[in-house]
């Protein structure tokens, strides 16, 4: 469908429905851009494909997809959820229900194809040879619109089958809150941990006063806000800086990696820090720093432990390690153990959902008798 009317006449059909099977078609081009070519929304008995490109809005359709209480079903949904609330121009969805979470709350799988999941769960061979076919062009041929149209064919079964199984497990409510997560977190950054004088594995190089500056670094980075980090150097230059410690901001801007309009309006400043806590700490001549070692058989143990960890925790309460602790968690959990020296400290860590389902059996994997950091 590519008239206005079209949209208008489904919004007032589709109004009765809270569960809605949805997919998208979209095209990346370089650069990061993302166009939204078709959209595709079934209400469990008939599916509508609307063309995007052609129609200047969805927006008759917000009610009744945005209401409170609705439903969307769709498969791996971190790069459609996106567009479809920009076509829809909303702000957050209604209720998620992610097939392909789902399956990763149910088993040791966690990114698992449509394809590869209709098998599983239907019985269905399902054909993808226009995946990955052009749907900027038009007219689309007529398979490519079939294509689209398969994407939502098989939802509705999925989410009867796959909701049963959550169900059986007490998983039923927990689909929403990891589904929305693992939606966010697509489209959004992960916060950044605070960077410490560790992670400069070089910095014993320094001099007195080099240190001192990229101490001050350090600290100052830590106290941006996520959004003033885009504008300033990045980690790895902070270590430039100390060692070079430039003068000015005419200087500093002259250093690789160093943005012109941050250098302009802060580098002056900056620099005059740096000069500040390099004179300071160059008074004791003693203040310098040993090379750490590029590892150590304690914190190959400490890692062994956390991936084994991850895996019986995972396989304990039946989800799949990549959901239960993605990586940006694992970096957190092994910097807090390496810090606190305890295994145990890994359970504070936990949040949300995951307090919930994995603080318990982290417990008890903790007190096992396993080689790792001290309990």
């Amino acid at each position: 469908m590519d008239q206005p009317e079209d949209v208008v006449r489904i919004a007032q059909r589709l109004a009765s429905s809270r569960r809605f099977y949805v997919d998208t078609e979209f095209e990346s081009r370089r650069g990061g851009a993302t166009t939204c070519c078709l959209f595709q929304v079934s209400d469990g008995d008939t599916a509508f494909i609307f063309d995007t490109i052609r129609l200047p809005t969805l927006k008759p359709l917000a009610p009744a997809l945005a209401a409170e209480g609705a439903e969307w079903v769709l498969h791996a949904g971190g790069n459609d959820v996106p567009l479809i609330l920009d076509a829809l121009d909303v702000s957050s969805p209604p209720l998620l229900f992610d097939t392909q979470v789902a399956w990763a709350l149910l088993g040791p799988e966690a990114q698992v194809g449509l394809a590869y999941l209709e098998y599983r769960l239907l019985g269905v061979r399902a054909g993808k040879e226009h995946q990955t076919a052009d749907y900027m062009r038009r007219p689309l041929p007529e398979a490519q619109i079939l294509y689209a149209v398969e994407d939502v064919e098989h939802l509705p079964v999925m989410r009867q089958k796959l909701g049963d199984l959550l169900q059986a497990e007490g998983k039923n409510e927990l689909i929403w809150e990891v589904s929305e997560e693992r939606c966010r977190s697509r489209g959004q950054s992960q916060k950044t941990l605070p960077i410490t004088m560790a992670d400069f594995r070089n910095a014993w190089q320094l001099d007195a006063g080099g240190l001192a500056a990229l101490e001050f670094l350090v600290n100052w980075y830590n106290e941006l806000s996520e959004g003033q980090r885009r504008r300033v150097p990045k980690p790895p230059i902070l270590l430039h800086i100390a060692r070079q410690q430039p003068k000015s901001g005419r200087e500093l801007a002259s250093m690789k990696g160093i943005y012109y309009r941050f250098a302009e309006e802060r580098g002056d400043w900056l620099t005059g820090r740096i000069a500040k806590a390099a004179n300071e700490a160059r008074e004791d001549p003693t203040r310098n720093a040993e090379p750490p070692p590029y590892t150590t058989f304690e914190s190959i143990r400490a890692d062994a432990w956390l991936k084994m960890a991850r895996a019986v925790v995972a396989e304990m309460v039946n989800i799949a390690p990549e959901l239960a602790f993605p990586g940006p968690l694992m970096t957190e959990l092994a910097a807090v153990v390496a810090e606190s020296g305890s295994k145990a400290a890994a359970v504070d860590v936990l949040t949300g959902w995951r307090r919930q389902w994995l603080s318990q059996a982290l417990r008890e994997y903790c007190d096992l008798a396993v080689p790792g950091p001290a309990a």
